[in-house]
């Protein structure tokens, strides 16, 4: 699929990898609670980067960016509260720390690539609307809806 030449996708599938892997350290009694919230939100992340990337405009991208941005924020929380519960050594998270702040890093910086590109046409459309109102117009639509 062509969503996984982005490399905030390939950052946030990674890091979905090793949330599951973090789930697996929760004890029995989490499996349908926090685990099952960990793994929730860790596949958000790069399925909404994925399922952004396949819609037809650069807003709806940008809007399921800010989707994945919330899930990635909402994983951190979640493995906090795995921490700070006792459930999973502050050792055992060294590693997801920093992944997970680059991978936030790395969709940031797509969802303002894409903003970038909105901005663009906006500007180009707007312009251009001015000469050809209606036809334009349609077009913004039809682009930025």
């Amino acid at each position: 699929p062509d969503f996984e030449k982005l490399a905030a996708w390939r950052h946030a599938h990674r890091l979905a990898l090793s949330a599951y892997g973090l789930s697996k350290l929760l004890p029995p009694e989490e499996r349908f609670a926090l685990a099952d919230q960990i793994r929730r939100s860790a596949a958000s992340v790069p399925a909404n980067i994925a399922e952004g990337y396949s819609r037809c405009s650069d807003t709806e991208f940008s809007y399921f960016i800010r989707v994945a941005l919330g899930s990635a924020a909402e994983l951190q929380s979640l493995a906090l509260l795995a921490r700070d519960l006792g459930y999973v050594e502050h050792d055992r998270l060294a590693g997801f720390w920093p992944q997970a702040a680059q991978t936030i890093r790395m969709i940031r910086g797509l969802h303002r690539r894409v903003q970038e590109d909105i901005e663009v046409i906006d500007a180009i459309i707007s312009r251009l609307s001015l000469s050809f109102p209606l036809p334009f117009a349609a077009v913004r639509r039809r682009l930025l809806p």
